[in-house]
């Protein structure tokens, strides 16, 4: 994303009727950054039991869930679909995502 920024910015501009400098330090710029914080997660699901409520347990697994439907609107289409994408892929799952029309 980031090698290819100005292509996006310059797609986004054009789906979205955004200027083409809102769109590159908007929007990209606010993926990418979405999508090195979700990387970032990847390695940090061990499975285990958390204690974070006084009397429940949480229970975590170690493996993916399995597929994940995301939609998704229309006025910050690339931050909103990155906001999906990224934890759903840090887990491992797969998805099918949805965008507006």
């Amino acid at each position: 994303m980031e090698k290819n920024k100005e292509e996006l910015a310059a797609l986004e501009a054009l789906d979205n009727g955004k200027s083409f400098s809102d769109a590159l330090n908007i929007d990209i710029s606010l993926a990418i950054s979405h999508i090195r914080y979700f990387a970032g997660w990847a390695d940090k699901f061990h499975g285990g039991t958390v204690y974070n409520v006084p009397g429940h347990l949480c229970y975590t697994r170690e493996e993916p869930v399995g597929v994940v439907a995301g939609i998704y609107a229309w006025n910050f289409p690339v931050v909103l679909m990155v906001w999906k994408l990224g934890p759903i892929l840090a887990t491992g799952c797969t998805t099918v995502l949805k965008p507006a029309e």
